[in-house]
């Protein structure tokens, strides 16, 4: 993906020294966004033929539209671990359909209202994340960033978080951070999330 942005001249890139995390180096980004909307992008995934016209195309047909998430599958393809997500009333979250290797069958392969989409591909309007204060990352520094706006766009803004199953990427599971450190970090963020949100769960 960057490869194909290097070329355009439009492109603005921001140096950072370190790394800041997920949440500190898009604030970052969105200062410099021009659009009225944002795409969210992890850099270990890699967009399938004809994304972005799918995540556009999809934008004219939902108005209602708070947010836009895809499907994402495996790094090989073989293997579903996104189709929209589930949030449980212990701020457990789960992909619906992870783990199948029909990745076309028709129970992931039609846009519905979700409870939230990952933030590896997370797409909304630009001042529905400034009016938030962008991600929150003095509480979720690595992860549930993306679950906490989501309810915040679907509970407190009253919009809908879409599934755009025409719009698929594939992700290389937990290739920032490592699967170890990974689920110690989610289970810190599932905390802090049940305890913020308690009653809308």
């Amino acid at each position: 993906v960057v490869q194909d942005y290097a070329s355009d001249p439009a492109a603005v890139y921001i140096p950072l020294c370190n790394n800041p995390g997920y949440s500190i180096g898009n604030g970052i980004g969105v200062q410099s966004a021009k659009s009225d909307w944002l795409l969210f992008w992890n850099d270990d995934a890699v967009m399938e033929p004809n994304f972005l016209q799918s995540m556009y195309d999809f934008l004219r047909i939902k108005p209602d539209a708070g947010a836009i998430g895809c499907k994402v599958v495996d790094e090989h393809a073989t293997r579903l671990l996104e189709s929209g997500s589930i949030i449980w009333r212990d701020g457990s979250c789960h992909g619906y359909g992870r783990g199948a290797s029909d990745i076309t069958a028709p129970e992931y392969s039609y846009s519905r209202p979700v409870d939230y989409v990952s933030g590896l591909c997370l797409m909304l309007r630009k001042t529905d994340f400034l009016d938030y204060g962008g991600f929150q990352h003095e509480s979720f520094p690595n992860y549930y960033e993306d679950t906490d706006l989501c309810m915040h766009i679907h509970h407190d803004l009253k919009k809908n978080i879409w599934y755009n199953p025409e719009a698929v990427v594939r992700h290389v599971e937990h290739g920032t951070f490592g699967n170890t450190n990974a689920v110690a970090l989610m289970r810190q963020g599932q905390i802090t999330f049940e305890n913020k949100w308690r009653t809308q769960l």
